[in-house]
């Protein structure tokens, strides 16, 4: 009786961090897409080109890239708690945001804000993807993809609050950054789960096979370069990682394995 009532409070412990983690998640991702919103806003107000629109997107894309590969290179994740980082990271992106909405008013110091965004961003996501896997050894591809389906509605947020509301460019931008502070809240409320994972390095060699691997995938991966760096950094950012012969349609190795035995967190998540 007492190993069913401890196997229970373990199983709703974790649905518990789960759901926290996905809140958390979708609240902070609302930053990512906050300025793409406001675009026709902005275009008007500070007479944007097609590359001053598109500049503020990638910029936010390009900090992301940024901040992971350098949490890789510096081990920031067996550094500081994955709690920590997604909490701080989360603050600071909405911080940014908010002298965005505040203060600027020119395209230079907005795609400045946008790539400052992007790097803050870099300590939400793959920690989460984190905390939850030492929540999760059975289940563990039904936890990422609810983690990825919450970034995925908390990234469109904004267009959200922009097709319900008449709010002015400036309030849109400051709601998304009080969705990333609210997140930033809810992480303070989830504790590691029982199956961690040992602190390792990073291992740039296994980072180079994998984007080499991902470049014979045929004409159709260069659009999906991002993306391909994104989820090589955050798989390589967990440790020491080492492939076994790649056997997904995606060009991705069939299983990843930090230190000895132990597979990634971010192993059965699907590239986006």
């Amino acid at each position: 009786m007492c190993l069913d009532a401890q196997i229970m409070n373990e199983g709703s412990a974790r649905w518990r961090a789960l759901g926290l983690l996905s809140l958390a998640e979708l609240l902070a991702l609302s930053l990512w897409f906050s300025a793409s919103a406001v675009l026709p806003a902005l275009s008007r107000e500070w007479d944007l080109g097609d590359g001053g629109r598109a500049g503020l997107t990638i910029a936010v894309q390009a900090g992301f890239i940024v901040g992971t590969l350098a949490a890789a290179l510096t081990n920031l994740p067996d550094i500081l708690p994955a709690r920590a980082l997604m909490m701080w990271g989360a603050l600071a992106g909405a911080v940014a945001n908010a002298v965005l909405a505040l203060w600027v008013e020119h395209l230079t110091p907005a795609l400045v804000l946008r790539f400052l965004t992007g790097v803050c961003l870099a300590g939400t996501y793959p920690p989460a993807m984190k905390i939850a896997a030492t929540w999760f050894r059975e289940g563990r591809g039904l936890a990422i993809g609810l983690l990825v389906a919450a970034l995925t509605v908390g990234s469109a947020a904004p267009h959200l609050i922009r097709g319900l509301t008449e709010l002015p460019w400036r309030h849109t931008l400051l709601a998304a950054s009080l969705a990333a502070g609210l997140g930033a809240l809810a992480v303070t409320l989830v504790t590691e789960g029982p199956h961690r994972f040992p602190s390792a390095r990073f291992d740039l060699r296994m980072a180079t096979a994998v984007l080499r691997e991902r470049g014979r995938c045929g004409p159709g991966w260069p659009p999906a370069w991002p993306r391909a760096s994104r989820h090589t950094a955050a798989a390589a950012m967990q440790g020491s990682i080492r492939a076994r012969p790649p056997s997904s349609a995606w060009g991705w190795p069939a299983a990843w394995a930090p230190g000895r035995a132990a597979r990634s967190p971010t192993a059965g998540a699907a590239p986006r």
